[in-house]
């Protein structure tokens, strides 16, 4: 995963708070560190809980092949990640951040 940018971060949290402040660099980069585990994780978390749902059905090509066939000839499972899996998530997310 693409990590985020101290800068980004620092606008985050001003615009957050809608005021300009200081924080140290070694501040910001730990809560940068911070954000980017967070996401990931809730990312992580968000694709197992979609695993969980039942499956879409995979779609046939113009050429009629199944999209997202595996090497081996079965279909694989698309997974479909939505605002609901990660509403599911969040709770138990915060309080393994906390």
């Amino acid at each position: 995963m693409e990590s985020l940018k101290p800068e980004t971060v620092k606008a985050i949290f001003q615009e957050s708070t809608g005021t300009e402040f200081k924080i140290s660099k070694d501040a910001l980069l730990v809560s940068t560190k911070l954000l980017a585990l967070f996401a990931e994780e809730a990312i992580l978390q968000s694709i197992e809980c979609a695993k969980e749902t039942p499956a879409i059905p995979a779609r046939r090509s113009l050429d009629g092949r199944l999209s997202g066939s595996a090497d081996h000839g079965e279909p694989s499972r698309r997974v479909t990640v939505t605002a609901e899996h990660l509403s599911k998530v969040v709770p138990q997310l915060l309080l393994d951040f906390s």
